[in-house]
């Protein structure tokens, strides 16, 4: 095989592996998204600000057994 062809697949296949790892690895939430579910239970309703917007959702469990809120923007024009 031409050494162009095998840089190509080597890239490719790099390419690939990582962002399968990637995908495996779900970012920590913000500290701001931990403190919103302070002293509340999973699925219990929350909010918090952060990046001067405000977020509305529910405490949810991380895999690192961490309680978060998660939601959606709640000041988007999607929620209206």
């Amino acid at each position: 095989m031409n050494r162009k062809y095998l840089s190509v697949i080597f890239v490719g296949l790099a390419a690939f592996a990582y962002s399968n790892a990637q995908a495996k690895f779900s970012p920590r939430p913000s500290a701001e998204a931990i403190a919103a579910c302070k002293g509340f239970k999973e699925n219990d309703s929350c909010n918090f600000i952060q990046d001067n917007t405000k977020i509305a959702g529910t405490c949810q469990k991380t895999k690192d057994n961490v309680i978060a809120c998660v939601g959606v923007d709640a000041s988007s024009d999607n929620n209206k």
